[in-house]
């Protein structure tokens, strides 16, 4: 018997202990009486986790309290402890796993039940754990992740349960390593399988296996995959159920693929149809869920889930996409229709005209023929039919060639000529909204979401390299189930798992290995030194050694003394070998650590690049081997500089760094190079070595350029998977289309699907988006099997490759740069200390414009080197200024304007003090605001005639300008620059704000704060802790002390001065009109529209021809007004000493340099050459707009910050140009040249022949203009590969057909292996390079302009506030009272009508696509018809609208108005005669009508206004794109205006005047064709006319049109486009990704339809009553308003703070109180550091105030009760209670 009291436990362990007991408990409960106790206890578990079986109920909080009867369900509990079953009888009726239970957690015990019916109660629970536990170690067979995954549930085809053993072991046996082993080998081979029936119609070579044999093949592949499915379908069922086969993806991709590959087998048996499309290839995204637990390909998958995951929140974008694409397509549709099937005909022959000139068949419009030619419709479409405007699907397929932005001009110019000219207009904001903003945000989705999934993924990897942790509670138990599993685990590995890990231990053997054996060699080396001396001593010891002979006459040492010998001559010889090595290594390692070594390494890396350069076509051979020598030398130099880095590092750090084995790598090859001459010498590769920073220095020195480097090994995994990608689509073009090209009238194209080889290279180059198009047509032309399938397939790939994949790219530089939040916060918290010490740098000035003066001046003295540090720093020493007295007043003045205020603000003036006389009221409680909101001035700089500065008395507080830091605080939290200027309420954050924007100009504040800080300290230590002041979580308390440790100066620097120009004192009335005018925004719009008349007047010059006299006029004028403007300022301002000069402001110096443009521009004795450059000069005339334009010139000085890090990247990228084209050189120099007429050599190239034109002509020699002939041509050439412009045609055919010596003429695919040499620059050179331009410029742009410094919680308060700040109430429409009114709105108001609308709207356009160009004229009349009722329809609409609403609130809601105006124009359209000016007009708004689909979709409505306010902070990067344009198209007009007519340059694309060159300009930044126009450009004699008696010159100029185009190119494509890809990544991404955020668009459009709600502010006044905002903040909700849990402090916060800004009889602003609710959702770590340290200080009065002011009420109120009580008690009026000393001290 067990002793009173003893715990189960120790009963437990004593009947363990003891076997008696362990008999006599046995005696006491029958085993078969346990088994029943265990059935009964697995049944009560099976009841309770009917509901919920993946829970353990023992882990579920609170699980007694919802199932307190579960102990019912078990056998009685007898009291008496006899009866009691055992736990140990429960565990070996049901042995699984010995686990201790957990300590059941503390409850009050029923005092009904005794002691040991308790004891049996908690037996129970053990026992269910125990069975519990049991039953969820047996779930997890019923469960697997392996391969496609999958659990079982439920009955499988109603017949199998889920624990039938069969299905068990059938779910077993497929869901292993082994099965999916087998079944990826399958799918290869089925894919190869594929690959070879796809080349038995195509292939020249006949291959050896017979189209039967492949079939068989594919039907047993087949059967044994209907085989696998079947099985997979029985052990999970068919689709009822969350875990059922079809639920999976890849399940039902196998289904498709099964029943595809039986189709095409019956197709083929019966049909005899082999051309037939198979989706099996797809299943290779399946076989890689085999390979997944390998780091490499789950990566791989990673990507394919991000892909997959990134279409969801883009769903709203795309479907905007297509509605802009539908938009088109029918405006095209409608007026472009059948245009482009007219040519020019000569009348002599009717052939068409060379060229071939497209003509319009109007009589009023478009090009005409000339008239010896005539305009007919032959020939067809271009593109075979495809490319045309005449059917809806033919129109959106030519816009999607238009977005590619391949070959999209030539439609363009077309169609300007067959239309009307303005149809340029068409395709190019075609091209910026789709192209350059649709497109981006596409990019923006997939890097984001790829980043988040990596992300994850990364954390999942390490989480699996993390030790486990189990929840057993045993430690014993533990480590026995560990054995278990890990032997489990080996008995269940493959071979293939085998093979890597005992290869692994191998590896780790060798190295050990190799360890120990080096360190045995230094050991020996060391001790070579004492081994001399130790012999001898060794030697006198072996003559006194005795020696036994043995029988057979061997002598026989000691043991002992032999093992004594032998050791210790191993230890002498390994010190001295060990010495001699580590002497070696220390010496070699000191060399290579030397910077002299440093900087000879790269000198002679650099000296072999450009002896690399020195080869050239035509060079002589003494020459040639004279190089071929030196680079023997640099390959020895190289060689020893390996071995010497060898020798100081050892082997494994020396392996250890990968530039090391690069540069092995290179040395070996070069050296076979020169020893074979088989292939280039590719020694400059080493050049690499100038930008990368090993892992040891990576800390110290930071490179954008080798981090870049160093996330190439991320990119393998993106690499695989284009590689994959191009490999699919592959196999399906060669199902589709192998053999079907070779019956083509003009030849059999070069790009096909014959081979794999050839399919893959022909989707390699369409992600180059050469030549696509043409890929296209070729597939689509007639009599090609399939064709109709060729615009989804090449469309799909298209967009998978070069939107999609391509663009991860930026996404993996961008996440090698991306900051933690961690480190944000740090830098946040540098740039608030900057800020701080700033303060007093910059409190002499009101602009901070001239703090880069008084740092140049005040570093003379440092000398030369410190004035540059601090000229490109822009930082300036410690200044000073006079401290005023104490008691300065602002009010001494002078007079000034004073700062407005509103009639609000009064009530949020703060009051320190409070009456002693009477307990204020509500209302005269004044909640603190910033000292940037009120009215204080600067004080003067203590000056010679002690009087304010000017600009202290005419520059409100509110008012100065905006610096970079204050430009980064206000963008950062979502505000405009406009904001310190608006009169509105100020909210706690506006407060803080202003603080900080204004802080330099406001010196009183500060001043004032230094002066009161002794009393505040005093004040503090008074005071005791309040709850408001401990809420500091940041530690606010020690950025306050930070604040008061900058100390401001006495003294102001000695040459700074008030009188500007030494003339003009503070208070001279010229100075004071000058700056009045200066400060005047109608002096300000007048100097803009100065600026337009100067841009006109350089727009309409002409380089054949003089100014008209008007412009001359004009241009004197613009002088004039610069020049004044020049002269006030100075007056006003100051030249240079003042505190605020003119030329403070850097971008003055550009005014100023404009400005002797101007005069320079007046002289007119220059001549033509002279005049010339000034003209081109002249066209920075439109950068005068970014001196005057606040967001221009902040956005172009972050742009200017970025230089650094651009041309590192440039020079890198300059770097690996240099190194390809001194490859190339080698390869391909004197290689392009070829002859123009069929001959086999140079030799034979004399005489004449018909030419390539089919014209009789001289044979000529030459070479392309684009070669590899040079260093500078081969730079040209790559440069121009890089933008993929004419790669095909231009270099990649010209190089495979190269054969035999030099001088032999080029034929087709003689070298096919030197695609390799651009397969492999495109790659490096167009792919990373450009994706590593555009991520290293939105890493840097966004670093400097502080948006990448933000978290995401505070990029989620910046992009919310943004669309705050544009929100207003929405009117709500007034009911009319007449009868049908009424009627009218209630129908319009009803949910079902936007829907009806809707309908109708997709019904129409659906109509209206049916159209095509051509059809018949009945149909035209039908047509027509029901055009007039759809429009009838509208007319309907809008009537009963306007009905149904009173005229104020139709006109309130723009889309009404919209509508209203669409309806009219329809409706005036209808049944337009043929080719009448009502049936041009009429187009438009049947195309506008789609866009009433917006209206009528809540989701699309929202985004719609998200993109207007995104798109309004992109406004200044158009401006300055817009710049440059108009710049250079003035430059080319003066440079290339008379250029002759080439290959390109004709009378479309031309730079004649300035439309055509803007035009043309716009063309080369998309890329189009761009090459060609740089030819023409560079045309020079014979091809051209030097002098001519009209016209001049007609040749280009070389020099300036490379300078020219590669410095456009580089600007526009390269930093402005991908400025806007930044803005777009960084800025719009918010609310136009269906993504869950803690606040979205949605949340704020229910606010704002609350805000209208009859209860608070129906009349749409703005303002709600405050008593009604505790309603609002609950009916609000979820998560702007109130929570269930939140806490009763949460309101009465708001409360207090909302009191700051209410308005007196007006009430709560609507914008202010949905900041406030935003911010206090977000929560204050959504708020740079700076504003949050300043809010925190605004808050914390607020809510001492606040609380002050409750603690009023609450003594007012228990006093006033009192006094009732008295009253009621005595029956008389009692004497007031006096409660203002009780106020007083309630307050102190």
């Amino acid at each position: 018997m067990e002793q009173h009291g003893q715990h189960p436990d120790t009963e437990r362990r004593s009947s363990t202990d003891n076997p008696s007991s362990d008999h006599r408990q046995s005696r006491r409960l029958s085993l078969v009486k346990a088994k029943e106790m265990v059935g009964a206890a697995i049944g009560a578990v099976a009841k309770i986790a009917e509901t919920r079986k993946e829970v353990d109920p023992e882990d579920e909080p609170g699980f007694t309290e919802r199932h307190p009867l579960w102990e019912d369900e078990l056998p009685p509990i007898y009291p008496h402890e006899n009866h009691v079953p055992d736990i140990l009888a429960l565990e070996d009726a049901a042995p699984q796993i010995p686990i201790a239970p957990k300590l059941p957690s503390p409850k009050v015990e029923e005092p009904h039940l005794s002691e040991s019916a308790l004891r049996a109660r908690d037996r129970w629970k053990l026992a269910y754990s125990t069975i519990r536990r049991n039953l969820a170690l047996r779930n997890q067979d019923l469960r697997s992740s392996i391969g496609t995954g999958g659990e079982l549930e439920g009955l499988a085809f109603g017949v199998w349960d889920r624990y039938s053993p069969r299905r068990i072991y059938l779910f077993q046996s497929i869901y292993n390593k082994k099965t999916e082993y087998v079944i990826f080998v399958l799918i290869i081979l089925h894919v190869i399988i594929m690959i070879l029936k796809a080349s038995k119609k195509g292939a020249v070579e006949e291959v050896h296996i017979t189209m039967d044999q492949l079939n068989i093949l594919d039907a047993t592949l087949t059967t044994i995959f209907s085989i696998e499915c079947l099985a997979r379908m029985a052990c999970l069922g068919l689709y009822k159920g969350p875990k059922t086969y079809l639920r999976n993806s890849y399940n039902k991709l196998d289904l498709i693929s099964v029943l595809d590959s039986w189709a095409h087998l019956i197709a083929t048996r019966f049909f005899k149809k082999i051309s037939f499309l198979r989706f099996l290839v797809l299943r290779l995204f399946r076989a890689l869920l085999t390979l997944r637990d390998i780091e490499f390909f789950s990566q791989v998958l990673a990507i394919f889930e991000a892909l997959q995951r990134s279409m969801e929140p883009l769903e709203d974008v795309m479907l905007l996409s297509i509605i802009l694409l539908f938009f088109y397509s029918l405006i095209g549709l409608q007026f472009f229709g059948s245009d482009l099937a007219y040519r020019c005909l000569r009348k002599s022959d009717s052939q068409f005209s060379y060229p071939v000139l497209y003509c319009s068949h109007f009589s009023d419009r478009g090009f005409r023929c000339p008239s010896n030619q005539v305009c007919k419709k032959v020939g067809g479409n271009p593109g075979y039919g495809a490319q045309t405007f005449d059917m809806f699907p033919f129109s959106m397929l030519t816009l999607f060639q238009v977005v590619s932005l391949e070959g999209w001009s030539f439609v363009m110019y077309i169609m300007g000529n067959v239309e009307f000219r303005i149809a340029v207009a068409y395709f190019i904001t075609l091209v910026v909204i789709v192209s350059y903003f649709l497109v981006n945000i596409v990019v923006a989705a997939i890097s984001g979401v790829f980043l988040r999934v990596r992300h994850e993924h990364q954390a999942l990897l390490k989480k699996n390299r993390s030790a486990k942790k189990f929840s057993f509670y045993n430690a014993t138990v533990l480590a026995s189930i560990l054995k278990d599993v890990i032997l489990e685990e080996k008995n269940k590995m493959s071979c293939a798992e085998r093979f890597r890990k005992r290869s692994e231990q191998m590896k780790a053997k060798l190295t050990k290995a190799v360890s120990k054996t080096s360190s045995r060699m230094k050991r020996v080396m060391s001790s070579t030194q004492s081994f001399g001396s130790s012999f001898v001593s060794r030697m006198d010891t072996l003559a006194d050694v005795n020696f036994d002979w043995d029988p057979e006459g061997r002598t026989t040492l000691s043991r002992k003394f032999s093992r004594s010998m032998s050791r210790s001559m191993s230890r002498s010889m390994s010190r001295g070998a060990k010495a001699a090595r580590q002497t070696v290594a220390s010496k070699c390692r000191d060399i290579v650590k030397s910077k002299f070594f440093t900087y000879s390494e790269r000198f002679a890396i650099t000296a072999n690049l450009l002896l690399l350069c020195l080869h050239h076509e035509g060079m002589s051979n003494k020459l040639l081997y004279s190089l071929y020598a030196l680079e023997a030398v640099f390959i020895i130099v190289f060689t020893a500089e390996m071995v010497l880095r060898f020798l100081a590092l050892g082997l494994v750090d020396f392996m250890d760094d990968q530039m090391n084995v690069w540069d092995t790598f290179v040395i070996a090859a070069s050296a076979g190079s020169i020893m074979t001459r088989a292939y280039p010498n590719i020694s400059g590769a080493r050049m690499l070595r100038w930008f990368y920073v090993n892992k040891k220095e990576a800390k110290k020195h930071t490179s954008i350029v080798a981090d870049c480097i160093q996330g190439l090994g991320a990119l393998s995994a993106v690499s695989f998977f284009y590689i994959l990608i191009i490999f699919i689509f592959s196999v399906i073009g060669m199902q589709l289309y192998a053999g079907e090209y070779y019956q083509f009238y003009d030849g059999y194209p070069r790009d096909n699907f014959d081979t794999i080889f050839e399919a893959m290279f022909l989707w390699f180059t369409c992600t180059t988006a050469d030549n696509w198009i043409n890929q296209m047509w070729n597939a689509m032309r007639p009599g090609v099997a399939n064709n109709w399938i060729a615009p989804f397939l090449f469309v799909a790939y298209f967009i998978i490759t070069v939107f999609l994949v391509l663009n991860l790219i930026i996404a993996v530089i961008l996440e090698k740069t991306e900051l933690s939040d961690r480190q944000k916060k740090q830098i946040q918290k540098a740039e608030y200390l900057k800020h701080l010490k700033s303060r007093q740098k910059r409190l002499f000035s009101t602009k901070g414009s001239g703090t880069w003066l008084v740092g140049a001046v005040e570093g003379a003295s440092a000398g030369v080197k410190s004035i540059s540090k601090r000229l490109y720093t822009k930082k300036v020493r410690n200044i000073t200024i006079p401290r005023p007295n104490a008691g300065y007043n602002a009010s001494e003045a002078l007079p000034g304007p004073s700062m407005a205020t509103s009639s609000n603000q009064s009530a949020k003036n703060y009051s320190h003090e409070v009456s002693q006389s009477a307990l204020p009221s509500r209302a005269a409680i004044h909640f603190p605001t910033s000292s940037a909101s009120t009215s204080a001035f600067r004080p003067s700089m203590q000056g010679p005639l002690q009087r304010p500065s000017l600009s202290a008395l005419t520059t409100p507080p509110g008012s100065a300008a905006v610096g970079k830091r204050a430009s980064q605080i206000l963008f950062g939290t979502g505000f405009t620059v406009a904001m310190p200027n608006q009169q509105a309420p100020n909210t706690a954050l506006r407060n803080s704000i202003l603080a900080l924007v204004n802080q330099p100009s406001n010196v009183e504040a500060l001043v004032q704060e230094t002066l009161d800080q002794p009393l505040l300290q005093q004040q503090q230590s008074r005071k005791p802790l309040h709850r408001a002041e401990s809420r500091a979580s940041f530690e606010l308390e020690e950025y306050e002390e930070m604040g008061k440790s900058f100390k401001l100066r006495e003294q102001a620097p000695w040459y700074l001065s008030n009188t500007s120009l030494f003339i003009f004192s503070p208070d001279s009335e010229l100075r004071l009109l000058c700056h009045k005018i200066v400060k005047s925004k109608i002096f300000s719009f007048l100097i803009l529209a100065t600026i337009a008349i100067s841009v006109s007047v350089v727009i309409s010059m002409s380089q054949s021809s003089g100014l008209a006299p008007v412009f001359t006029k004009l241009n004197i004028f613009v002088f004039t007004m610069f020049a004044l403007e020049f002269l006030m300022k100075i007056i006003s301002f100051g030249f240079l000493l003042t505190p605020d000069p003119y030329l403070g402001d850097v971008y003055n110096f550009l005014d100023l340099f404009l400005l002797i443009l101007d005069a320079l521009f007046l002289v007119p004795s220059w001549n033509p050459t002279q005049l010339t450059i000034v003209r081109i000069l002249s066209a920075f005339r439109p950068l005068r707009l970014l001196c005057r334009i606040q967001g221009m010139k902040v956005l172009t000085t972050n742009l200017l910050r970025t230089i650094p890090a651009v041309m590192s990247v440039l020079a890198f990228t300059f770097i690996v140009f240099s190194v390809f084209s001194v490859v190339g050189v080698q390869l391909f120099r004197g290689r392009y040249s070829s002859c123009n007429t069929l001959v086999d050599h140079k030799i034979n190239c004399v005489g004449t022949d018909l030419t390539s034109s089919q014209i009789l002509g001289p044979r000529v020699w030459s070479n392309p203009t684009y070669h590899f002939d040079n260093f500078p041509a081969a730079l040209l050439s790559l440069f121009i590969i890089s933008t993929f412009d004419n790669v095909q045609n231009g270099y990649i055919y010209p190089a495979m057909d190269i054969q035999g010596a030099k001088g032999t003429q080029p034929a087709r695919n003689k070298s096919p292996l030197n695609v390799i040499f651009f397969i492999i620059f495109i790659c490096v050179g167009g792919f990373f390079i450009l994706r590593m331009f555009v991520g290293v410029f939105i890493d840097q742009f966004g670093l400097i302009s502080g948006s990448k410094l933000l978290t995401e919680r505070q990029k989620l308060l910046r992009d919310t506030n943004r669309i705050i700040q544009r929100m207003s109430p929405l009117h709500r429409p007034k009911v009319p009272r007449f009868w049908f009114r009424k009627f009218c709105h209630r129908i319009v108001s009803s949910p079902k009508y936007p829907k009806i609308i809707r309908a109708v709207v997709i019904t129409n356009y659906t109509w209206l696509s049916s159209h095509f160009a051509g059809q018949p004229a009945f149909l035209t009349v039908h047509r027509n018809r029901i055009e007039a009722s759809f429009a009838t329809f509208y007319v309907l609409d809008i009537t009963v609208k306007l009905l149904g609403h009173e005229v104020r609130d139709f006109v309130a809601d723009p889309w009404n108005v919209f509508e209203l105006c669409n309806a009219i124009v329809s409706e005036t359209m209808i049944m337009p005669e043929t080719l009448s000016l009502r049936k041009t007009v009429g187009r438009v708004p049947m195309g506008l009508r789609i866009f009433r689909v917006i209206r009528y979709t809540p989701r699309l409505n929202t985004l719609l206004r998200t993109v207007l306010v995104s798109m309004m902070h992109m406004l200044d990067i158009v401006w300055l794109l817009g710049i440059l344009l108009v710049s250079f198209a003035i430059m080319g007009v003066q440079m290339f205006e008379t250029l002759r007519d080439g290959t390109c340059i004709g009378p479309d694309m031309n730079f004649a005047n300035f439309g055509s060159a803007f035009v043309t300009l716009f063309q080369i930044m998309t890329g189009d064709n761009w090459s060609c126009i740089l030819m023409d450009a560079q045309a020079q004699f014979p091809f051209c006319t030097l002098k001519d008696s009209i016209r001049g010159s007609d040749c280009g100029n070389s020099a300036f049109a490379l300078f020219y185009f590669v410095i456009f190119i580089t600007l526009a494509t390269h930093i402005f486009m991908n400025m806007f890809v930044a803005s777009i990544i960084d800025t719009i991404t918010f609310g136009l990704l269906k993504e869950k955020t803690i606040i979205t668009p949605a949340n704020l459009t229910e606010y704002q339809l609350l805000w209208i709600d009859n209860e608070f502010d129906p009349t749409s006044t703005g303002y709600i009553g405050l008593h009604k905002l505790r309603s609002f903040v609950d009916r609000l909700g979820v998560p702007l308003g109130r929570r269930h849990n939140a806490a009763p402090q949460w309101y009465a916060r708001i409360e207090w703070e909302v009191l700051t800004f209410h308005v007196e009889r007006k009430g709560v602003p609507f914008r202010e109180l949905l900041e406030t609710l935003t911010l206090y959702k977000i929560g204050s770590r959504g708020l740079e550091l700076a504003v949050r340290i300043e809010r925190e200080k605004q808050i914390q009065k607020i809510y001492k105030a606040g609380a002050t002011m409750k603690i009023q009420a609450a003594v007012r109120g228990f006093l006033v009760r009192r006094h009732q009580a008295k009253e009621s008690k005595s029956g008389t009026k009692a004497p007031e209670p006096i409660v203002a000393k009780m106020s007083s001290m309630l307050l102190e």
